[in-house]
Order: structure tokens, then sequence, then C-alpha cells
């Protein structure tokens, strides 16, 4: 199951996303979405520069790029949750405020 949406506030924009998950697929994105809601702006631009170059140099079509992309439009904490829906899966929702100017870049 798979729900987006997007709705606009006043120059901001709410990206609502819901998608039932694995467990392993769970804790992944655990690690990787507190990791990047603990970097710095200025680690969270280094972060971004290395893994663009990483995924120039091994020719990677830019997989895992998004929840980093939306983090530097966004410029403040990813917002996400996870709801067990048994042993093995969970449903993972996720919110970013993106402002309306960042949308272009």
């Amino acid at each position: 199951h798979n729900e987006n949406s997007a709705e606009g506030k006043k120059g901001r924009y709410f990206v609502l996303t819901g998608n039932t998950i694995t467990k392993q697929k769970k804790e992944y994105l655990f690690d990787r979405l507190g990791y990047l809601n603990s970097l710095t702006p200025d680690e969270l631009r280094e972060y971004y520069k290395q893994t663009m170059l990483y995924h120039m140099m091994t020719d990677n079509q830019g997989a895992g790029l998004g929840f980093l992309d939306m983090m530097r439009k966004a410029q403040n904490k990813l917002l996400y949750h996870f709801t067990p829906l048994d042993k093995e899966h969970y449903f993972f929702t996720f919110k970013v405020t993106v402002r309306e100017s960042a949308m272009a870049a």
C-alpha cells in the first residue's frame, strides 16, 4: 500500500507519504533518517557533496538520494513514524515541509 500527497500553505508545501515496508527496511530507514536529522546545515552540505561524488564515480543512478535532497530543500527536520502491522511489516509515514522557493531548485 502506498499513499502520497502534497498541499501548499503560504509559500510552503507539506509532502506526505506512506508505504508498507519490511522490518529490515524499517531498520535501515530509522538509522538513515536519524543520521540525516542529526546533521548540521554545514554537515548536510558536505555529506551531499560526498554522496553526489560517490554516485558520479560509481555510475549509481542516485538511489538513496531522495531523502537527502528533500532535507536540503526543506532545511528542517524530517518527520517520520513506523506503525507495526505484524512481526515483519510496518506502515512508514513521512512528512517534510518544503519552502516554495526550494521547489524549483
